[in-house]
């Protein structure tokens, strides 16, 4: 095969351009155009030379055709007679195919193409219509009008029109105008180069729309008191200078932060000085030291050195710190604040005086299991197949008991892995959230730990050094004897219905009618008002549709769209869905859609509704 290009019938024009360049190029194009003949006598020398290249040919034209048509012509044997019978059969006549390349130019429309496959499908069929208008040569004597250059950028300019009209309005739309409005008009390679910068800038733009919130990862190194002192004293000292303490005379910290003078901090002495505090380089601090980030990067970051102190982020606090809760009251979320507190006061003075307390439980969302290092805290233990436990500071231990944890009455943390090198209790989120069937809520102070249902308050965590530690905090218990009316009673028995569907029953008047609001009536009826009643309804199926589009979204589907197109029947509420990579689709999906009910329908759309987006308002929609 001297020809990548295969013979399918409909291609006959730019197969046998190809074909005849190759063949001139293998200097045997007289084979096909009859400039070289068979010799009439066959004992002539070049009779012997003659017909091994005829066969040669004729078995490349047959390899480079279609193998559906390769039977018609496997008994040529010539490739004159080969040649001859392809063009009687699939040559098409020059006006009839001109009239095709110019009514397909003219109705050429990017429907949500890339810009390359757009040109490049218009560049074929100009190059085609080219081959066939040749552009008349002056014959003149020493011409002077330049006639036939005129003519060609009159060809130059008509091709950029009909590649600027077929561009989606929408999203080129400023560009076109932009092009239009320059003189004179610049040549097709600059126009399709402008495109190009206009659809590479709108890609780059959509990546741009998923913003990246920061990360941080709370750690506490296996020095924090090295690691504090050096922040401090980062813009004091230069990188090879280390600041001496005038008290103790060891380097890293200066007199103001000793802390043989202003105390140690909880966790510092368990262990000596040289011991490895709490949980080192991982989720989060033991609660025991300073937590630091390791990195912050995202929107604020403004380089890549940018680091800060990183705490839990709450997920729905605000910049002013004000918080809504869900089931919960302002007035209940300070009561509760107000209760941490109070059981906090006599902490802090402990804490001044490097006291170690009995360990807490810290809410960590990124431990996959419950984990504790202290064995005397578990309930239920059994024995369990060796579980591999990575370590914040990258190493791996096993874990081969587990147990239950009682954090408080009614709050039970199950199946609890016994990791005895870990010198923390963790709280894994993910598994309280998937076994307790509960919401948990970060605020800039609490953690709140609600039913997921009835938001019955469960637990609350404190945020102390930049970690959440699970408060255990003494339930109040309250004893309430009452004894319920008849109307209660009856009320609860028949399902909580209203007050007027009660009273039908014998014996109950409006006094017997309690005052008392029912709780459970409350949560249960809790509604908002209903939509009136539209007065405008369509009478029958297709008289009105309603359209509208959602996108872009951020991943894009299968088949590279990013929007979908809702159409909605008024009368039947029948739904149809269309995927588009650009909103510029919006017109030929609707006209198909319209074509689509003439013929399965038999009816005509009469009134589309929409939001009147611009997708809904480009000429393609009068």
């Amino acid at each position: 095969m001297i020809s990548s290009c295969v013979l399918k019938g409909e291609n006959y024009d730019l197969w046998q351009k190809a074909m005849r360049n190759a063949l001139r190029a293998k200097n045997k194009l007289g084979f096909i155009d009859g400039s070289v003949m068979q010799p009439a006598d066959a004992g002539a020398p070049e009779a012997s030379l003659w017909g091994p290249c005829n066969s040669m040919l004729v078995s490349w034209l047959f390899n480079s055709i279609d193998p559906a048509l390769q039977p018609s012509i496997a008994y040529a044997e010539t490739v004159k007679e080969l040649w001859d019978d392809l063009k009687e059969r699939f040559a098409i006549g020059n006006s009839t195919r001109i009239h095709q390349l110019k009514a397909d130019i003219a109705a050429a429309r990017q429907q949500g193409q890339s810009v390359v496959a757009y040109y490049t499908r218009l560049k074929s069929m100009w190059d085609e219509l080219s081959n066939y208008l040749k552009v008349p040569m002056c014959t003149c004597q020493g011409c002077t009008c330049n006639m036939a250059k005129d003519l060609v950028k009159e060809r130059e300019d008509e091709k950029t029109h009909q590649f600027l009209m077929g561009l989606d309005d929408v999203v080129f739309k400023n560009v076109r105008s932009h092009i239009l409005s320059m003189e004179p008009l610049p040549s097709l390679n600059k126009v399709y180069s402008l495109v190009i910068q206009e659809e590479r800038h709108r890609t780059i733009a959509r990546g741009k729309e998923e913003r990246t919130d920061a990360v941080g990862f709370a750690v506490q190194t296996s020095k924090p008191r090295d690691g504090l002192q050096m922040d401090r004293s980062a813009t004091k000292y230069g990188s090879g200078e280390r600041p001496v303490c005038s008290h103790c005379n060891k380097s890293g910290h200066e007199k103001a932060q000793c802390y043989e003078l202003i105390g140690y901090p909880e966790g510092w002495g368990r262990g000596g000085r040289g011991s490895r505090g709490g949980r080192s380089g991982g989720r989060g601090g033991r609660g025991r030291g300073h937590a630091y980030a390791t990195a912050v990067q995202g929107a604020g970051a403004s380089g890549a050195g940018a680091s800060a102190a990183a705490g839990a982020s709450g997920s729905s606090a605000g910049a002013s710190g004000a918080v809504s809760i869900p089931g919960l009251s302002d007035a209940q979320l300070q009561q509760i604040i107000a209760i941490i507190a109070k059981s906090n006061a006599g902490a802090s003075n402990e804490k001044l005086n490097g006291k170690i307390l009995e360990l807490d439980w810290i809410l960590d969302s990124g431990a996959s299991h419950h984990m504790t290092g202290d064995f005397s805290c578990l309930h239920n233990v059994c024995t369990i197949n060796p579980t591999t436990v990575g370590l914040p500071n990258g190493e791996q231990t096993v874990a081969k008991h587990e147990g239950d944890v009682v954090l408080s009455e009614g709050f039970v943390l199950e199946r609890v892995l016994y990791v005895p090198s870990l010198e923390c209790n963790l709280i894994s989120i993910s598994k309280l959230v998937s076994t307790k069937t509960c919401l948990v809520t970060f605020t800039n102070e609490l953690c709140l730990i609600q039913d997921h249902s009835t938001r019955t308050l469960i637990g609350v965590g404190e945020q102390k050094d930049g970690v959440y530690y699970y408060h255990r905090g003494a339930s109040g218990k309250a004893f309430h004897v009452s004894r319920k009316g008849p109307y209660d009673l009856w009320h609860q028995r028949m399902g909580h219905p209203s007050r007027q569907i009660t009273l039908l029953l014998a014996g109950f008047n409006n006094n017997d009618v309690s005052k008392d609001v029912c709780e459970i009536c409350m949560r249960a009826k809790q509604t908002r008002d209903v939509f009136p009643d539209s007065l405008n309804k369509a009478a029958n199926s297709f008289d009105l549709i309603h359209c509208d589009i959602w996108g872009p979204y951020r991943v894009g589907s299968h088949c590279g769209a990013h929007y979908f197109l809702t159409i909605v029947d008024d009368y039947t509420r029948a739904v149809w869905v269309y995927l588009m990579a650009e909103k510029s689709e919006t017109s030929c999906l609707l006209q198909s859609f319209c074509k689509m009910v003439q013929t399965q329908f038999g009816v005509t759309v009469k009134c589309i509704r929409s939001d009147n987006g611009l997708e809904f308002q480009s000429h393609h929609m009068k």
